[in-house]
């Protein structure tokens, strides 16, 4: 802004162009070294009125070429942050003397000066009133193009003057009140600072210096750097603040930067497990890191400013960076040097170290100082010297095996090593196969080489994958073929890279001449066992045919006995004669039974069917089957229960087979008017059946063998009793499929025999205590059922007919398969009958075909299911499954026992009979 000439305008309190109203002159002068003057960077003020040029005639003219001694001024303020002040005299234009002021500038990189000159004259243009102490003082005016922001302003800061590039950085207008809007330019959080730096400054001597941050034009908040002077009279009076502010916001940013990786820097070294030390040209260390005590036992403070030696680090320490450093310091090389620590330490006994020791330079290329780093190596070296001793392991075990191991660059293609055994196994050289690894698949056998590749470690199938696993045939150089078994393995760097790969050869000739050996031998073996599994097929084949061949003519005999008896008016020799063949009968069919039971535990091949069932009726039914054979002899028959016994679990059938082997064996050896006692126990681990005799006795001798197959008391052709042996064995048998065993116990002959049966306490006390099922009401309880019989043998159904019409029941008889189905799938749903009975073996079509028709016939035609009897000779647990899966809903074996047939056909009759359905 220009004075205002009218005197009575009012002017601001600021001045904005003194360097011309009060004929100052400024000038910005530029350090060019210790050799050189100061020369003129830029110029401004009266020029032209006190110099007579103008500013681009200044430019780059020597300062002391303008002013007379200033070359001494800057002298003094060289090196210096204070302002130097002198009187001198201009030596062109005016030639005027004036007062001089050199006041360093810090916003550039080469040392510069801001230089003023004041002629203490005032304009033409008029007196200045605004800042009278400006009046008489050097600072009073500065030119525009300072590029600092210049101010003054009065002792209590009311009157403020600033250069016009105050108003151009800040973005002020130049008519504003700078007392009033000068705290608002500063940051907030700077503002307490900045007032207390002030007021300290203000009563302690009058110099100031700050740092804090400015608005800016476009907002911003920059830092800057604040030097003030307080300039007083020459009574000492206060006149005046004069001062300028920097923008050092590019250097905080790189200070900010630089602290940021001074500390990240420090921290990294202070927590650097390497020792890093600095030492001088005089080897004094000038730093050291907390590792160092670590390593050497010495804290870092204790090691500035003195030598290795001087701090007391290890002597041989001491020594080697001593040498190094001195190398470092006369080469200006890196150099490097290696060092062994013994301690008492028994944790840390001998430590190793290797040290770097990097020469550090100053400005002027000098080697300053050298920094050391040292590596503990220790575990390195362990690791090396535990690989080259795994290595000499690795090679002595090689060397002494006879498997051929092989090592091969991947990369370069290169066989690496390869074991002596190679020799001994392929009949060559080792040094052949280095030489030209194809010798290794020449060897091979023309079938089993076509699958290998060239070279032959070129295989790069996964390790552990069956493709690096094989077996093939080679051929020695003496003719002879040997097996071996190659296998593989991938050696991979850090990265997971494979970079080797290895493989061991086994000769496995000898092991494979034995498989091929047990091979044949298991091919012979399971050709034999498929010819022994046929002939055991054949046998089972035949033995059931037998059965049932011989069980047919049983059934007819012992049902045509069973109509004579019914028929009634028989004399006591005929009543004899049918005991006689009832006896005989059913001790063939049991004798039938024993010999394919027996044969079915052989081939293991009989299971057992647990139910649950009351205990006391199986044994009753047990006496039952023997009472007619000893009441010919006169034997009394004494049962004796525990009534803590109710219901058991276990296979009802074959326990009842149980006892009645054991009640015929004691039927048999007991003489006439004898006694036969069974006895039920529980005991608190088991549960015991016991059947005594008081028959002639066991042999002591021939007690451990009683229960052996085929073994008889008296094995002569004179002997009195017959039988096959297999009852006892059998009985023991199928009371250890149960978990129990039988024991047979006799005082010896003449004293009777005792065999009890023991089985597991948890099969009286597994099952629910149902109580038992009545057996009452059962007297006609067929009459009037409609039942349909299909039996081939006339026989056969001549019994079953005089069975069930004792009982009262209606009988529609046929005797094939395919005249029953059309008659039961034409009646009228009205006339359906109560029961089907029906054989398995018969001409045209078997029972099985036959019933699982019928049931298909049920399901398409939605009636209920009809109740299904198997009556056939094929009476084995096998053949009963069959049936059962076939459709039948029971199963019962020749020759017919006709209270079980009544019984089963009760069951069956007074059953649910749920619709059949297709499902």
């Amino acid at each position: 802004m220009q004075a205002q000439a009218n005197a009575g305008a009012t002017v601001p309190p600021m001045l904005t162009d003194a360097g011309v109203a009060l004929g100052e002159l400024y000038f910005v002068a530029m350090d060019p070294g210790p050799t050189g003057h100061a020369w003129v960077a830029s110029a401004g003020g009266a020029l032209q009125e006190l110099l007579g040029k103008r500013a681009e005639e200044v430019l780059g003219q020597p300062l002391n070429a303008l002013l007379e001694g200033v070359d001494s001024l800057l002298d003094g303020a060289r090196g210096s942050d204070e302002a130097q002040a002198s009187v001198a005299r201009l030596l062109t234009g005016a030639q005027s003397q004036g007062y001089v002021q050199a006041q360093p500038l810090h916003t550039v990189a080469t040392p510069a000066w801001l230089v003023s000159f004041h002629t203490l004259r005032a304009s033409a243009g008029g007196p200045q009133t605004p800042l009278p102490a400006l009046a008489g003082l050097p600072f009073a005016g500065v030119a525009h193009a300072v590029p600092a922001l210049l101010f003054a302003c009065s002792p209590d800061g009311k009157a403020v003057y600033v250069n016009q590039h105050w108003f151009e950085y800040t973005g002020l207008k130049n008519d504003c009140s700078l007392a009033d809007e000068w705290l608002n330019l500063v940051h907030p959080e700077d503002h307490l600072t900045l007032i207390e730096q002030w007021r300290r400054c203000h009563a302690e001597g009058g110099r100031f210096e700050g740092q804090y941050r400015l608005r800016n034009a476009r907002g911003q908040f920059r830092w800057h750097l604040c030097r003030a002077q307080l300039l007083c009279d020459h009574v000492g009076e206060p006149l005046l603040w004069a001062g300028m502010a920097t923008e050092i916001e590019h250097q905080k940013q790189i200070e900010d930067a630089l602290d940021q990786r001074e500390r990240e820097f420090r921290t990294l070294v202070e927590n650097a497990p390497d020792v890093i030390t600095r030492l001088d040209r005089q080897l004094r260390h000038v730093y050291a890191n907390r590792a160092i005590e670590t390593a050497f036992g010495i804290p870092p403070a204790a090691l500035i400013g003195w030598t290795s030696g001087q701090a007391g680090l290890p002597a041989v320490v001491a020594e080697e960076w001593r040498s190094a450093a001195l190398d470092a310091l006369r080469s200006g090389r890196e150099r490097e040097c290696q060092f062994t620590v013994e301690r008492e330490d028994p944790r840390r006994p001998v430590s190793h170290y290797i040290c770097r020791l990097i020469p550090e330079r100053d400005r002027d290329g000098a080697v300053e100082t050298v920094l050391c780093i040292a590596y503990d190596i220790t575990q390195r070296r362990h690791a090396v010297s535990a690989l080259q001793e795994s290595e000499q392991r690795f090679r002595q075990f090689a060397e002494s095996s006879d498997d051929v191991f092989w090592l091969a660059d991947v990369n370069g293609g290169q066989l690496l090593y390869v074991s002596p055994a190679f020799e001994r196994v392929w009949g060559r050289e080792c040094e052949a196969l280095y030489a030209d690894p194809g010798v290794w698949n020449r060897a091979l056998v023309a079938s089993d080489a076509v699958r290998q590749v060239e070279p032959f470690f070129a295989d790069m199938a996964p390790s552990g994958s069956q493709e690096a696993v094989r077996e093939y045939r080679i051929r020695r150089a003496d003719g002879r073929h040997r097996w071996i078994r190659d296998r593989r393995f991938h050696l991979r760097d850090e990265h997971g890279t494979v970079v080797r790969i290895g493989g061991i050869a086994e000769d496995i000739t000898d092991r494979k001449e034995r498989e091929i050996e047990r091979e044949a031998l298991l091919e012979r073996e399971r050709a034999a066992r498929a010819e022994a599994e046929a002939s055991a097929s054949a046998k089972d084949e035949f033995l059931a045919v037998v059965s049932h061949e011989l069980r047919s003519p049983l059934n007819a005999i012992r049902g045509w006995a069973h109509v004579l008896r019914q028929a009634g008016n028989l004399s006591q020799a005929q009543l004899r004669a049918l005991d006689a063949i009832d006896r005989n009968t059913q001790a063939q069919a049991r004798m039938v039974d024993d010999l394919l039971d027996t044969q079915r535990i052989l081939r293991s091949k009989l299971d057992l069917e647990t139910r649950s069932a009351p205990l006391a009726p199986m044994v009753e039914q047990a006496i039952d089957n023997v009472r007619p054979a000893a009441e010919a002899k006169r034997i009394t028959l004494d049962v004796q229960h525990d009534v803590q016994i109710e219901m058991v679990s276990m296979d009802v059938e074959r326990m009842r087979q149980v006892l009645v082997n054991l009640l015929s064996n004691a039927v048999k050896f007991t003489p006439e008017d004898g006694r036969i006692a069974v006895i039920t126990r529980l005991r608190p681990h088991a549960l015991e059946i016991e059947v005594r005799d008081s028959g002639i006795g066991i042999d002591p001798q021939l007690l451990p063998r009683v229960f052996n197959r085929f073994q008889q008391a008296d094995g002569s052709r004179t002997r009195r009793q017959g039988g096959l042996g297999l009852g006892l064995s059998l009985a023991r048998q199928l009371v250890e499929l149960h978990g129990g065993r039988l024991r047979a116990a006799s005082d010896g002959i003449g004293h009777g025999a005792s065999f009890v049966v023991e089985l597991p306490r948890r099969l009286a006390e597994t099952v629910a205590q149902d109580g038992r099922r009545s057996h009452d009401g059962r007297a006609h309880a067929l009459a009037r059922k409609r039942i349909v019989v299909v039996e081939d043998d006339l026989d056969g159904r001549e019994i079953l007919s005089f069975i069930l019409t004792d009982q009262h029941a209606e009988l529609i008889s046929f005797d094939r398969a395919a005249p029953a189905f059309r008659y039961l799938a034409e009646l009228p749903p009205q006339q359906r009958p109560d029961a089907l009975i029906s054989d398995i073996a018969m001409p045209d079509e078997d029972g099985y075909s036959f019933i699982r028709r019928w049931r298909e016939e049920e399901a398409r035609l939605g009636v209920p299911r009809l109740p299904a009897v198997a009556l056939t000779a094929f009476a084995s647990p096998r053949d009963r499954a069959k049936a059962l899966d076939a459709g039948f809903d029971a199963h019962l074996g020749k020759p017919v026992d006709s209270a079980a047939l009544i019984d089963t056909l009760v069951e069956a009759v007074a059953g649910p009979t749920p619709v059949a359905s297709a499902s």
